[in-house]
């Protein structure tokens, strides 16, 4: 999604992306968290975009998520699932949960972008600015040097 939407359309060194290989074993999980966290630890991003999801979810980090949560395998929420399904083909299985990185591996960056499009958004974005709370992991964003964009919507 990113290297299609994203990368192939700007200036970068595949080598200076990074992301979580969604497609290891059951039995492989653990390591792949392992190193990605190590990964962050060693090289914090200097930039870290996000998308803000209508419940006020970043990467996959549903309402609930803990501050001090790590790079882990979470359960999607229904409405999450919804929300992703455009991504896949008719008839193709929908996945119900998935790699995400934790809200504190998050936090590492140096600067956050986190972009929101639509009315659908607009409320998770006004609690996002709203206190800090798991009820909207978009919440611990606020003490980071973040930068919001909205659409007018």
């Amino acid at each position: 999604f990113m290297y299609e939407n994203l990368f192939k359309h700007i200036n970068i060194k595949p080598e200076n992306t990074n992301f979580l290989n969604g497609e290891v074993k059951q039995e492989d999980i653990q390591q792949e968290c392992d190193r990605y966290e190590s990964l962050v630890q060693q090289s914090p991003p200097d930039i870290w975009l996000l998308g803000i999801g209508h419940n006020g979810h970043i990467a996959f980090n549903e309402p609930g998520s803990d501050g001090t949560s790590k790079t882990r395998l979470v359960q999607l929420s229904e409405s999450t699932i919804k929300a992703n399904a455009r991504f896949f083909q008719e008839g193709e299985h929908i996945p119900n949960s998935s790699l995400t990185v934790g809200i504190s591996t998050i936090l590492k960056a140096k600067k956050h972008v986190l972009l929101a499009t639509g009315a659908a958004k607009s409320d998770a974005v006004h609690q996002a600015f709203g206190a800090i709370s798991s009820d909207c992991p978009a919440s611990y964003l606020k003490e980071t040097d973040c930068h919001f964009y909205v659409d007018f919507d």
